[in-house]
């Protein structure tokens, strides 16, 4: 597990970065802290998908920088977690707009808690997204995580698996029924929208009348006699890892 860790004030970085080192030692975890003193070094690493998580300063010289860079590093890569941590309450709604995981203020009385409470939920996330499962497709048995499937399209008697690093693969002699029996008795993550589309739920940026779009840009149909329930698993499946 690696960690970033981005905040302008070198105390707070290091503050930050024991109070990680003691919960991944407490919990026998193998595990790295990296130390980013602006955001322009974090976003020079590029997709950051070396990262598990990132812990974020909001205030960057007196400057909301912070959101800023959590859009910037939601937009690449919008499966890293992060945690806000910021001496100031005043932003945390337009934190939780880019899905943060936490918002932390640096005064809280049991900063250690905190940062451990929040590592909790990043260990949850990090553990769900390591699970794995075997697909044998037309062309060869790939071992796929379970999140690299963004969406599953049943078409012209063929399953497709549109993934994360944009390829598609396809199986033959399935169908979309037959699959998402056995993604649901594995993982709960896989939502069926439509007869002809099963979606990966960490990959929904927004649900709307009468479609859903993925954090890709890719925008799927909805049935309107469909959309109530969709609706209501999508919330529960959220309500449920939140």
């Amino acid at each position: 597990m690696k960690i970033a860790i981005c905040d302008d004030e070198k105390h707070y970085c290091k503050q930050i970065q024991e109070c990680v080192e003691i919960y991944l030692d407490k919990h026998h975890i193998y595990g790295k802290t990296e130390i980013f003193m602006d955001g322009n070094a974090l976003l020079e690493r590029g997709m950051l998908a070396e990262f598990d998580a990132l812990f974020l300063d909001v205030e960057f010289g007196g400057k909301a920088q912070g959101m800023k860079i959590a859009r910037e590093v939601h937009q690449r890569n919008a499966m890293l977690p992060i945690v806000f941590v910021s001496a100031f309450i005043k932003y945390s709604v337009e934190g939780y707009r880019v899905n943060a995981l936490r918002y932390l203020l640096k005064n809280a009385k049991d900063l250690q808690k905190e940062i451990e409470e929040s590592m909790d939920t990043v260990l949850s996330v990090y553990t769900q997204r390591q699970k794995k499962k075997t697909f044998r497709f037309r062309e060869e048995t790939v071992t796929l995580l379970l999140d690299q499937i963004m969406y599953i399209e049943s078409k012209a008697h063929q399953l497709f698996f549109y993934l994360c690093d944009d390829t598609c693969r396809c199986m033959g002699k399935r169908t979309l029924d037959e699959m998402q029996r056995e993604l649901t008795e594995d993982e709960g993550r896989f939502l069926r929208i439509h007869k002809s589309f099963l979606v990966n739920m960490n990959d929904i940026s927004t649900l709307k009348r009468y479609q859903v779009q993925l954090f890709s840009g890719k925008q799927l149909p909805i049935p309107r006699e469909r959309y109530a329930v969709v609706e209501m698993q999508y919330e529960e499946w959220k309500n449920r890892n939140d």
